[in-house]
C-alpha cells in the first residue's frame, strides 16, 4: 500500500479542523472530499504532507459542489502531483498576467488619476 500523502479535513464553523481521512494521491483525494460533502455538506479541505499545504477545497450543499477552478488550482495540482513542468508554466502564465494587467490597466488608471487629482 503507497504512503498517504494528502489527508483529507473537514472545516468547522468555528474554524478549527478535523481529520477526516488519509489518500495516497491527488485524483482520490478530491474524488473522496465529494463523496464525504454529499454525505455531511460543509467545506472540506486536501491537505499536501509533502508540501504542507492545502492543495484543494471543496464546500458542499446538498447537490451543490463548489471547487475552486482557474490558474491557482491548477498550479496547487501540480504542486500536489509534484509536476515541475507545470508549476513552472502556471507561475510564468500568473507573472505574465500581473505584467500585462499591470501594464495595460494599472499603470493607465494611475498616470490618469495623477494628472486629474494634481495639487498644483
Amino acid at each position: 500500500m503507497p504512503p498517504a500523502l494528502f489527508d483529507i479535513l473537514r472545516k468547522q464553523e468555528d474554524g478549527s479542523l478535523v481529520w477526516l481521512k488519509a489518500s495516497s494521491d491527488i485524483h482520490t483525494a478530491k474524488s473522496r472530499t465529494e463523496q464525504l460533502g454529499r454525505s455531511s455538506p460543509g467545506r472540506t479541505l486536501i491537505f499536501n504532507q509533502k508540501t504542507q499545504s492545502i492543495v484543494a477545497e471543496v464546500a458542499v450543499w446538498g447537490h451543490e459542489t463548489l471547487r475552486a477552478t482557474g490558474l491557482g488550482s491548477y498550479i496547487a495540482t501540480a504542486t500536489a502531483t509534484a509536476d515541475y513542468r507545470r508549476m513552472a508554466l502556471g507561475t510564468v502564465m500568473m507573472s505574465l498576467y500581473v505584467v500585462v494587467v499591470n501594464r495595460f490597466f494599472w499603470r493607465p488608471l494611475y498616470n490618469r488619476s495623477e494628472r486629474k487629482f494634481r495639487l498644483n
